[in-house]
């Protein structure tokens, strides 16, 4: 017996997978190697109104302004070019 009912979906052109676990619960997995937006706060923990993105495998964050697929990861990062 399965636990999980997977259905992928699309959304905003990523796909995403989604499983269904027994008791209402949803467990959310995605391609995406971005996470995020966050929320950017300043030295006194004052929020910036910026927000920004983080890569998942090397930690390089990039301002929302900047095209993502034209940021250059850490040396080792497995979303490296």
């Amino acid at each position: 017996m399965n636990a999980y009912q997977i259905q992928a979906v699309e959304s905003a052109g990523e796909q995403t997978t989604v499983q269904e676990a027994a008791g209402d619960c949803e467990v959310t997995t995605t391609n995406d190697v971005w996470s995020g937006p966050h929320l950017e706060y300043d030295k006194y923990g004052q929020l910036t109104g910026a927000k920004y993105f983080r890569c998942r495998d090397c930690g390089r964050e990039v301002h929302e302004s900047i095209d993502k697929e034209q940021v250059t990861h850490r040396s080792g990062c497995e979303n490296g070019r």
